[in-house]
């Protein structure tokens, strides 16, 4: 809720400074309700993470990613609204 109608900057400005505590605790709260529905249903969590990033890093490969990094700085650079 707090990134809410915001653009990158301000969200950035927001979980940094001007809603930082505000931030942690919805963080919290998202790790509180992610871990406890691990434990509910016997999740090993780091196995389901580095699983998750082996499947990310086939699908999105560094070099793509980069790709897509260097296309949106040049599109925020050139004032396109979409970044």
């Amino acid at each position: 809720e707090i990134f809410q109608w915001c653009d990158p900057g301000e969200a950035d400005e927001k979980a940094r400074v001007t809603e930082r505590e505000h931030f942690l605790e919805e963080l919290a709260d998202v790790m509180i309700y992610c871990i406890g529905m691990a434990n509910f249903y016997d999740v090993d969590l780091a196995d389901c993470i580095r699983q998750k990033m082996g499947k990310n890093a086939l699908k999105y490969p560094v070099q793509m990613m980069d790709e897509k990094q260097k296309e949106k700085k040049e599109n925020t650079d050139a004032g396109d609204p979409r970044n």
